[in-house]
């Protein structure tokens, strides 16, 4: 941003995309105009427990053969980030100051208690939950789209 010379913009993140965006939010609230959040979590038991499960498999599968692909070790590095990070607290989703659309697909590979805990947390934030899975943007297209013109036309 700041190489581009921009001060402020809005921010739209999925997944992990999502929790980098929030806690970009968080530490520098100033430089957000308004804060898309799409399947995000705070913390790795965010998670339903059925996909915590299956990633901690694939993880150690990952640990007994990393050594024989550089593919392989890259999918260990993911999984690892994926099981041991992000670990953000509510105090630090009270400092997110932007206006914030909390998005989810309802059959999400996050927890709705999760996603229900950070929209509770972040001060002018708004709920929104669209059909579909945790890739709504490509299963449910055209709700999806919906629901974000709708916010930032706001």
């Amino acid at each position: 941003m700041d190489y581009h010379k921009i001060e402020k913009a809005d921010i739209l993140g999925f997944s992990d995309g999502g929790n980098i965006a929030m806690i970009f939010a968080s530490k520098y609230p100033e430089r957000v105009e308004k804060l898309i959040l799409n399947g995000a979590n705070t913390k790795p038991s965010g998670m339903k427990t059925a996909v915590h499960f299956a990633m901690r498999i694939s993880y150690i599968f990952y640990c007994v053969f990393d050594s024989f692909s550089v593919k392989i070790a890259r999918e260990k590095a993911l999984y690892s980030l994926m099981l041991n990070e992000p670990n953000v607290t509510s105090d630090e989703l009270k400092k997110i100051s932007a206006p914030t659309l909390v998005l989810v697909g309802t059959e999400d590979m996050i927890k709705e208690s999760e996603t229900r805990f950070i929209a509770k947390n972040i001060p002018d934030s708004e709920l929104c939950f669209v059909l579909g899975g945790h890739f709504i943007l490509k299963d449910n297209f055209k709700d999806y789209c919906f629901a974000v013109k709708k916010f930032l036309d706001k």
